[in-house]
């Protein structure tokens, strides 16, 4: 299943970059790298939930591009719902809610002066109501069923009973909290743990700060065109999250980037977003430098003891 999901992002990660620009070319091209990324690697062939957060908030914003010949409140409406799909799979997919509400703005913006107040107040209210909902599924009427909060306990045991092993995550996660300092953690989940984050760090790095100078320069009159707005808000997102993410960590008690595959629907969506602003003469590039990054990983996966994560 996670490589059935992971053939949907690359498709998604294509058809968002084309209906916001990019040539076939450069999409193809950023869907080899988002294939390609280890920590997505990783991701999409264990047993978790984050496969299907990328894939659904992927879809809420290929959707509502996808049906720009739709009336507003159509495609709002059926955005929204996979937004919220994606919510009750992981919070993580928050930035489909974010982006879902920054695309419909913009219809309500262009759209007709007359009660542009209450097309407004239904964006957020439908916002609203796609975070309550599935906030309210997660930690009220699950529990009610089951009796418990959703946490991983029976992903973890699958996996134990499928292949004799802990997920790698929660080998580095309990060997973090266990030690009294990273020191005396074992060499090789640490560098398992801080290359994984180092991954995470370079790629929102590496998208961010380009998308960022592209935005700025950018002239102030084609700001209500998706791409303008959807880049925007993956800017939003990425330190959002990122403090969102660490603020969540430390509240739970765990260590500082325990977990970086949470930010796995932000770097994909930026992945997509970014690739609409690629454009001659770099644009030759592209393909050539995402087959060599493909390579490369391919060949330190086989070349990597299987225990390295």
């Amino acid at each position: 299943m996670g490589a059935f999901y992971l053939a949907i992002v690359a498709l998604l990660v294509v058809g968002i970059a084309r209906r916001l620009g990019a040539s076939s070319l450069i999409a193809f091209a950023a869907a080899v790298v988002v294939t390609a990324m280890p920590m997505m690697l990783l991701q999409f062939s264990t047993i978790n939930n984050d496969s299907l957060a990328v894939l659904l908030s992927l879809a809420a914003v290929y959707t509502f591009l996808r049906m720009k010949d739709s009336a507003p409140v159509t495609r709002s409406l059926v955005a929204f719902g996979f937004a919220f799909a994606a919510m009750t799979v992981k919070e993580t997919a928050l930035i489909s809610v974010l982006a879902v509400v920054v695309l419909s703005m913009r219809d309500v913006v262009v759209g007709e002066h007359s009660r542009r107040w209450l097309r407004v107040t239904r964006v957020v209210v439908s916002a609203g109501v796609v975070v309550a909902a599935a906030g309210l599924l997660r930690m009220v009427v699950y529990p009610m069923l089951v009796g418990s909060l959703p946490d991983n306990g029976l992903q973890s045991a699958s996996i134990v009973d499928s292949q004799g092993t802990p997920p790698f995550n929660l080998v580095a996660g309990n060997a973090l909290r266990q030690a009294s300092s990273v020191f005396e953690v074992p060499d090789g989940v640490l560098v398992g743990v801080w290359f994984s984050v180092a991954a995470q760090v370079v790629v929102l790095v590496a998208l961010g700060l380009p998308l960022a100078a592209i935005l700025r320069t950018t002239s102030i009159h084609e700001w209500a065109s998706r791409r303008r707005l959807l880049g925007a808000s993956v800017l939003l997102g990425i330190p959002v999250f990122i403090l969102g993410f660490l603020l969540l960590l430390l509240v739970s008690g765990l260590p500082a980037f325990f977990q970086p595959r949470y930010l796995l629907p932000v770097i994909v969506l930026a992945v997509a977003v970014a690739a609409a602003y690629v454009k001659p003469p770099w644009w030759r590039l592209a393909t050539p430098v995402a087959l060599i990054f493909a390579v490369s990983v391919g060949v330190t996966l086989l070349a990597s003891p299987h225990w390295a994560g």
